[in-house]
């Protein structure tokens, strides 16, 4: 599918909320953004502000708002495809859920980061989003924000697979799947 045909979706998306109080991760989105000859549609990112904790996540009134937003674009768009700029990892929830939705279920996803993304509100040290995404993805996380979501993987071997290639998986201890019926399709933790 061609990144500039109508049936496709480019979002540029730089929520930064999801990593902590530095908003870094605004800037290399919108820089990688405006070089690329390709026409992005833009999700609206206050490039400031003071995050507060708020249902033990950092930054929630901002990471559900922006996520509703993406949410109701994707909605309107209704693409057969979906490429995103992002900031923090937060901003996979509204596309991924889409796909897999949009496949019945069907999508194997590849999550390829420094860690696991398996961290939930209660189980998360930092309160940081960027580390709960993988877990609300599978349908696990705060209420508000598995709401936005169109659909759930499955952490099993079944319609979804998902393989988790990372440096640090053990980020949560002792066992990030521990109340997952099951195991993901595969794992690949680097040296």
């Amino acid at each position: 599918m061609e990144i500039n045909h109508p049936s496709h979706l480019n979002l540029l998306f730089p929520q930064w909320q999801g990593s902590g109080p530095s908003n870094r991760l605004f800037y290399g989105p919108n820089s990688l953004a405006h070089t690329c000859p390709i026409n992005f549609l833009p999700i609206p990112v206050k490039e400031k502000e003071q995050l507060v904790v708020s249902r033990d996540i950092l930054g929630y009134e901002p990471i559900v708002s922006q996520l509703d937003r993406a949410k109701r674009t994707i909605q309107e768009r209704n693409p057969k495809s979906v490429m995103v700029i992002g900031g923090d990892c937060g901003v996979e929830l509204a596309p991924v859920s889409f796909m897999n939705h949009l496949h019945r279920g069907n999508l194997a996803l590849v999550w390829l980061d420094a860690h696991a993304d398996l961290n939930t509100p209660g189980s998360s040290p930092s309160k940081h989003f960027h580390g709960m995404p993988l877990r609300t993805l599978c349908g696990e996380g705060e209420q508000t924000i598995l709401d936005h979501c169109f659909s759930f993987l499955s952490p099993n071997r079944g319609t979804s697979e998902v393989t988790i290639i990372c440096l640090d998986y053990w980020q949560i201890a002792p066992d990030p799947f521990a109340s997952w019926e099951g195991a993901p399709g595969f794992l690949f933790p680097l040296p």
